[in-house]
């Protein structure tokens, strides 16, 4: 920007060195014409590198856009399994207790202290069986 604002005092042999500098061949016939020449290449090289900034911004942003994104998405997985291991705990307890409750309603049934008699044993059964 300080050498756009100079331009007008530069020599002929600065002006060239502008040029040379950003790879711009001179074809100027006069000083006039090539101070436009610099100038131009100068505002054409201004508006490169602001266009540059501004990408490398956007990328940047995007960047962190995605990164967030990712964090959510593994984070609400992460969430979601949680909670499935949490669901199949509870159905286990649950099943474990009533594999508990099955087994002492078999206990009470074959515990007996004396032999049953046929209809005694038919009762217990039909009892069982029969919910």
């Amino acid at each position: 920007m300080d050498q756009l604002l100079t331009i007008s005092t530069l020599s002929i042999a600065e002006l060239r060195k502008v040029l040379s500098d950003n790879g711009v061949q001179d074809t100027s016939e006069s000083k006039e014409e090539l101070q436009s020449i610099a100038s131009e290449t100068l505002l054409t090289k201004m508006m490169i590198d602001q266009l540059q900034e501004e990408s490398d911004k956007e990328y940047h942003e995007s960047v962190e856009v995605s990164q967030s994104m990712e964090r959510s998405r593994v984070a609400e997985e992460h969430q979601e399994r949680e909670h499935v291991r949490l669901e199949q705990e509870l159905e286990y307890a649950a099943c474990v207790q009533q594999d508990i409750v099955d087994v002492e309603d078999v206990e009470d049934v074959n515990i007996t202290e004396e032999p049953l008699s046929p209809d005694s044993l038919r009762e217990k059964r039909l009892k069982y069986f029969d919910p």
